[in-house]
């Protein structure tokens, strides 16, 4: 009789025994099911850009596609385009609050919270895209530890074409500087060597400039070729003045949170997607100008003034920026390179 109470006994612990082990399985199993669910969710997101139509927002389309087909359609893109959700300013701290998640973000974060590690941030400094590619490529994660303060990851530097001037005064020299009104954007390094050279600085978001200049609130600005012919601002100025005074790039920023939220196969998809954007951009920037420069010539005077002469003039306010905005590392890599002795 005791054998066979034993025996039952067994028998009961055996079979709690195997349903706690299959119960364990059940949750594991759910919980994996779980996080695969949550690592396939698709999410379909705003996708901010202060440009219209042209060179901006080719690459935006073309990035976008590539993200959508890496990540499987994981996630896809609604197209805010013409600064419909505001300027580069607007845009960057919209990122930083997480109201919006990605957008090519112009030139703000470079030049405010990045500041002092972007030497294309001052005129009249660098001198080709190869630099900028190679500051790019030897200081990218450093700039990011910078970024991550302001709850932004920085996915590419994309180059963008010379900044020319647009005005409607003819500009040959620096002496056709002095006085001239000229909408900059709120970068102090910007302002502080445009002012040396005489100008008049007038800061404003870019989508108020075309109606300032149609109502002449201002005399001139500056921007890349695409740039001025996506704004329409032939329709407004008279000159074209190749300038060259800035080999500028494109931010293209993300919320961290939203982005470190995602599963990693899915970040680094668009790591990836973005870093192919930035070697692209190397090589269409020129196209582009090339295509966009024979348009604009039929529709203004194009002047090629003495940039030699400008840039000898506006050196010993560049130099005075390089000591005030840069960090020593990278105006270490300035003498390195032989930018500036």
């Amino acid at each position: 009789m005791k054998r066979k109470i034993k025996s039952l006994l067994l028998l009961v612990l055996a079979s709690f025994i195997f349903s706690t082990l299959l119960t364990g399985c059940g949750r594991e199993n759910a919980q994996k099911e779980g996080t695969q669910k949550k690592d396939t969710r698709k999410e379909k997101v705003v996708f901010a850009n202060a440009e219209g139509p042209g060179y901006e927002v080719d690459l935006q389309n073309m990035v976008a596609k590539w993200i959508e087909e890496r990540t499987g359609g994981a996630i896809t893109f609604e197209h805010s385009i013409g600064g419909s959700l505001g300027g580069d300013k607007d845009v960057t701290e919209q990122i930083e609050k997480g109201i919006l998640k990605i957008a090519r973000t112009g030139g703000y974060p470079s030049s405010m919270y990045l500041a002092q590690w972007m030497p294309m941030n001052i005129p009249f400094l660098i001198e080709s895209p190869d630099q900028v590619q190679k500051f790019i490529n030897e200081f990218r994660d450093e700039i990011n530890k910078e970024a991550a303060k302001h709850n932004l990851y920085i996915l590419a530097w994309t180059m963008r074409s010379p900044r020319q001037i647009t005005s409607n005064v003819p500009i040959y020299g620096p002496e056709d500087l002095k006085g001239l009104k000229i909408r900059l954007p709120e970068f102090p390094a910007w302002i502080d060597v445009w002012k040396k050279l005489g100008v008049i600085p007038t800061p404003m978001a870019f989508p108020e400039v075309y109606q300032a200049l149609e109502k002449k609130v201002i005399d001139a600005q500056e921007n890349p070729i695409p740039t001025i012919y996506s704004a329409k601002f032939q329709e407004v100025q008279k000159y074209l003045v190749l300038s060259n005074h800035m080999y500028w790039i494109s931010d293209w920023a993300v919320n961290l949170d939203w982005f470190m939220s995602l599963p990693e196969e899915q970040r680094e998809a668009i790591k990836e997607a973005f870093l192919e954007l930035e070697k692209r951009s190397m090589e269409l920037a020129p196209q582009y100008e090339e295509e966009i420069l024979k348009i604009l010539e039929e529709k203004m005077e194009v002047i090629k003034p003495d940039t030699k002469a400008i840039r000898e003039a506006a050196m010993p306010a560049v130099k005075e920026a390089v000591n005030k905005y840069l960090r020593p590392e990278v105006r270490d890599w300035l003498v390195r390179e032989g930018i500036i002795k």
